[in-house]
């Protein structure tokens, strides 16, 4: 598994997927933080805090949206879980506050393609999409050098570390951005309580609610 700083040119062509004009994508996020506002483009450096393709520098800001709603609770709700066959245990204050959105893109949007046979063009393989918290570090780095190599691209597209049938997209934006000009709210906002949420989860991410 490459867990090593990226290179400096890219070690192939990277590919790339589109998502046309009106495509439906699910967000978790906070209640009262607005679904297209862009995370803070904090520098990470070699923090484990934060999500997996932010940026370590602060050069640019980061949207982590999804294909569908279990995508996003993947991505969102189980990421820092163990990968385990026996089911993973959530507790009840993740889901405090949080609610599920739907967007709809208003451009089509282009992903640097991060999963399958097209890791072999980014000298990567599962392990960048795959790995623990503790490996954000170097994952962020990766992220900053695909953006260069791909300075075309609106983000990349990688699958759900718990859920690998499933896409989930980060879109990079300028870091002044007060929302992502390629995305729109559309309702319904669903709160993520805990009896939608334990029967969402149950089901692809083999994960449950305590007793």
């Amino acid at each position: 598994m490459p867990a090593l700083p990226p290179p400096i040119g890219s070690p192939g062509q990277p590919r790339q997927e589109t998502l046309a004009v009106g495509s439906v994508l699910f967000r978790v996020h906070r209640d009262g933080f607005g679904a297209t506002v862009p995370a803070p483009a904090i520098a990470r450096g070699s923090s484990p805090d934060g999500s997996r393709f932010d940026s370590p520098d602060g050069s640019f800001a980061a949207r982590y949206v999804a294909g569908d709603h279990q995508a996003a609770l993947a991505e969102s709700i189980c990421r820092d879980l163990p990968i385990t066959g026996a089911p993973r245990i959530i507790p009840r204050s993740r889901l405090t506050g949080r609610v599920l959105t739907r967007l709809v893109s208003t451009v089509p949007l282009t992903f640097v393609t991060a999963h399958g046979a097209a890791l072999a063009h980014l000298g990567q393989d599962e392990w960048l999409t795959s790995c623990a918290p503790a490996g954000y570090p170097l994952t962020r780095q990766w992220a900053a050098a695909i953006r260069r190599w791909a300075p075309d691209a609106d983000g990349i597209a990688y699958r759900c570390r718990h859920d690998a049938d499933r896409t989930a997209y980060l879109l990079w934006t300028d870091p002044g951005a007060v929302r992502h000009p390629a995305l729109d709210e559309s309702w319904p906002v669903i709160s993520l309580t805990e009896r939608w949420a334990s029967r969402s989860l149950a089901g692809s991410q083999n994960c449950t609610m305590p007793c």
